[in-house]
């Protein structure tokens, strides 16, 4: 429903308005098969149970409000007018145990019960072991900046730059920008080019693998969760990130930029929700497991698992394992469990990565996976990649097959159609290949293009160019991790500390 973050009134007009509402509100909605349940509202029992609007010193009366509100005026219209999906007071909520409680529940965030929202900008998004194991993870997310295309429709060269009074304007998260550094910052070097549009630009990329990442992170937890139960904890059987779309060119939770165009993240999404998700993830004992999960209604046979070692500086994998597989219907299974040393054989972690495939019959790829196994700051051997687009065939129907070559392996290879409107089969990954190929798509309502048109408009960039420095060509070497303190104090900022990035 419609209320979220604030406490609302319960006289008679306010109520009779309420119903008025809510009862278009079902009748508009409830034919949409999309609708997977109603919420009362949204975060109002927790904001409550944690006194966010410091609510405590009447918490009575704002009690008697809420319940007066949600459980006494909305939950009865909703039920009667739509009685085939579930009805939840709120979210996070904890079903059955809110109720228990009186529908407010003393810990409506608990991973035991219900669902729950998950936000925490300070640890290391990339690590799985952050999160919680809950039933349901109904919302979660980070932060990035939209593309430079994007931005620079908005803004001039003056702006461009995350320390800017326009940066500053465009981001309505307090700290949300010191924040995207910091976790950018874990990972990669943050971009020092002495050219600002560039270096601008290179930012907002860093920004949108920071958060994909992340986010891809977070959803493969949830899901390897679904038949998996550890002290009490887990059956997580939903997982819906924040958000989908923007509504103006600014840093966002979304995946989708303002004018269509997809962030790495939206990428990412159709890999991490795909309906047979293979896995590979280590453990706090330093051991690899690699699982699928299946949402297919039906089983998968005669699958086969590729678990591949790679070097940094080589694309022919030093270690291969191969397992052959069913995949029974709705489940996740562990397919694979090794120490990461046994499988690195006499590698050092920063050297190497690890790649999962899942094929058919050993030729379709049905899903395919990685895992990182150090910082890019302390990875030793990764070489300058120069990847290129060798051809666009048109096909049919505003559709354009694209091939691309590299020398060297080349991390979150993005590519862009600037100036067309449309979206790829694939972007932001890891090229292990010294060719692949992608198909474009231009939405139906874009300005056609030629193969040669859309050929001139295409960029490729992938991690290395950013760090490009002819002196040397390894990242390990000759980019050493720049703190976000220094960036900090290059720009004429203090850097704050801890308790104050913790109370953003």
């Amino acid at each position: 429903m419609m209320f979220g973050c604030a406490m609302y009134p319960v006289d008679k007009g306010f109520l009779n308005s309420v119903q008025s509402e809510i009862s278009y509100q079902i009748d508009r909605l409830k034919s949409h098969p999309s609708v997977l349940a109603y919420s009362g509202n949204n975060e109002n029992e927790a904001a409550l149970a944690f006194d966010w609007y410091l609510t405590n010193g009447s918490y009575p009366l704002y009690a008697d409000d809420y319940r007066t509100l949600y459980i006494g005026t909305v939950m009865p219209i909703v039920q009667k007018q739509d009685p085939t999906r579930p009805f939840l007071s709120s979210s996070p909520t904890n079903g059955v145990e809110t109720k228990m409680e009186n529908w407010l529940a003393k810990d409506p965030q608990s991973s035991f019960y219900g669902d729950v929202h998950h936000y925490n900008y300070f640890a290391d998004g990339w690590d799985w072991q952050t999160y919680p194991s809950p039933r349901f993870a109904s919302e979660y997310g980070y932060q990035s900046w939209p593309s430079f295309e994007t931005v620079a429709q908005v803004s001039t060269l003056s702006d461009w730059s995350m320390f800017s009074a326009f940066a500053d304007q465009r981001q309505h998260h307090p700290g949300g920008n010191l924040q995207l550094l910091l976790m950018i910052s874990r990972h990669m070097t943050l971009p020092t080019n002495d050219d600002d549009k560039v270096n601008f630009a290179n930012t907002l990329y860093v920004s949108q693998i920071s958060q994909a990442v992340a986010i891809k992170a977070q959803t493969e937890h949830y899901r390897r969760l679904r038949d998996n139960l550890l002290n009490g904890q887990g059956h997580c059987m939903g997982a819906l990130y924040w958000q989908l779309n923007d509504i103006w060119q600014a840093p966002t939770w979304a995946s989708i930029e303002y004018g269509e165009k997809w962030k790495m993240l939206h990428y990412y999404a159709i890999k991490f929700n795909s309906p047979l998700l293979v896995s590979p993830f280590e453990d706090s004992a330093g051991v690899l497991r690699v699982m699928t999960v299946s949402d297919s209604t039906v089983d998968m046979t005669s699958l086969l698992l590729n678990v591949s070692v790679y070097k940094w500086n080589s694309m022919t994998p030093t270690n291969v394992i191969s397992v052959p597989f069913d995949q029974p219907a709705l489940n996740s299974t562990t397919l694979l469990t090794r120490p990461t040393a046994q499988l690195l054989n006499g590698l050092q972690r920063e050297e190497a990565f690890i790649v999962a495939t899942v094929t058919n019959d050993g030729e379709y790829l049905v899903s395919d996976n990685w895992v990182l196994l150090s910082s890019f700051q302390e990875a030793i051997g990764i070489e300058k990649a120069t990847v290129e687009v060798t051809s666009v065939i048109a096909l049919h129907d505003r559709l354009f097959l694209i091939d691309l070559s590299t020398d060297h392996i080349a991390p979150f290879v993005w590519v862009e159609a600037i100036g067309v409107r449309g979206y790829f089969s694939y972007n932001g990954f890891m090229m292990v290949t010294p060719t692949t190929s992608m198909f474009f798509t231009q939405w139906d309502d874009a300005v056609e293009v030629t193969a040669d048109e859309l050929r001139a408009s295409l960029r490729v960039t992938s991690l290395t160019d950013i760090y490009e420095e002819p002196s040397d060509r390894t990242m390990h070497h000759h980019h050493p991790h720049k703190s976000l303190e220094s960036i900090l104090l290059q720009k004429g900022r203090k850097p704050m500390k801890d308790t104050t990035l913790n109370s953003l």
